[in-house]
């Protein structure tokens, strides 16, 4: 038998290794939570591999219906961009970089199709989309007679490492375009129409008192978040399988430092109570991003609203159903009387 001073050892010995395995499993419990937070980062901001986790999730992807109908659009766009011409021009992204420690000074390209009037419509393009899927939208907005502006945002496909800020840094990028192109003109009307995060971006300069506005006369915003933290919680959950304990937390901090964005303070819902421009949102029930999402910050606008609800629509291919319906280019010609 033992005896009590042996007991006494084999028991601090016990006591030790259990403390050091509690340590060694916390470390490396942290570490892998930390890996999985730049993982995170690395894919949604920088767009690390984003195809590949786009090609897993079958929210992402398109029937072949869908797919047909997107080629359809793609071809009547490119038939009109050859009809309207377009010139080529590039504005100066200073007021991001002037805001927000770190945010690059860019010169951002986009393209002008003038038709002489006095109303334009500026395209804002989605997450890891760009120009070309912003022109699906142009024939709508140029057979009503309108000019019509197309930029590429930050992090356009194709940007190698040039990260995408959910619409807060594009928010800024909007606001030198508009002021590039005099688009604030009192004297003229401005519309900006934008999915996702461009619809994101034109939300929050909407909603930004500070900068006028934009100067934005009525907006049309499809399938957006309500707010930063909500968005980066469903987006844990549904695409990376993952929670806010440790890994969202670690997340925040590695947006803030990168970016000088405090994602909990990045609310369009609470924002737009004051609102007063006339808006028309389109979303449908999906998972990808959440149209219940929208429809929340439907709810809450304060200016004049619509909403274009697709109860059976899915993300890739919301515009196209909502036009196909009829119900978008309902709910867009109500308010543009509205505007007048």
């Amino acid at each position: 038998m033992l005896d009590r001073g042996e007991s006494k050892k084999e028991k601090r010995f016990f006591v030790i290794f259990a403390v050091i395995v509690v340590v060694v499993g916390a470390v490396l419990l942290f570490w892998g939570q930390h890996n999985g937070a730049v993982h995170v980062f690395d894919a949604a901001c920088l767009r690390y591999d984003i195809q590949k986790i786009r090609d897993d999730d079958a929210d992402w992807q398109m029937t072949e219906a869908e797919a047909a109908r997107r080629a359809e659009l793609l071809s009547e766009a490119a038939s009109w961009k050859t009809s309207a011409g377009g010139e080529r021009r590039a504005f100066s992204a200073v007021t991001a970089s002037t805001a927000v420690e770190g945010a690059p000074l860019l010169e951002i390209a986009y393209d002008v199709y003038d038709r002489g009037s006095d109303t334009t419509v500026v395209i804002l393009h989605g997450y890891d989309e760009s120009a070309e899927e912003s022109e699906i939208f142009a024939p709508y907005w140029w057979d009503k007679g309108f000019n019509v502006v197309i930029p590429e945002l930050r992090g356009h496909r194709g940007a190698e490492m040039e990260p995408t800020t959910f619409g807060v840094w594009e928010s800024l990028d909007l606001y030198d375009l508009i002021k590039a192109e005099d688009l604030d003109d009192p004297e003229k009307k401005l519309i900006v129409c934008g999915r996702s995060i461009g619809g994101d971006a034109a939300l929050l300069l909407a909603e930004n008192k500070d900068l006028g506005c934009g100067g934005i006369d009525m907006l049309v915003a499809e399938t957006v978040y309500t707010d930063l933290k909500t968005y980066e919680l469903h987006c844990l959950r549904h695409e990376f399988n993952l929670g806010n304990i440790f890994v969202g937390e670690m997340l925040d901090t590695l947006v803030k430092r990168a970016f000088g964005i405090v994602t909990s303070e990045v609310n369009i819902r609470a924002k737009a109570v004051p609102a007063d421009i006339p808006a028309v949102f389109i979303a449908a029930d999906e998972q990808v991003v959440g149209g219940e999402m929208t429809k929340l910050v439907y709810e809450a606008w304060g200016g004049e609203k619509a909403l274009v609800w697709l109860e059976n629509g899915r993300y890739p291919s919301v515009y196209a159903t909502a036009l196909d319906s009829g119900e978008y280019d309902a709910a867009v010609s109500a308010m543009l009387d509205k505007l007048e």
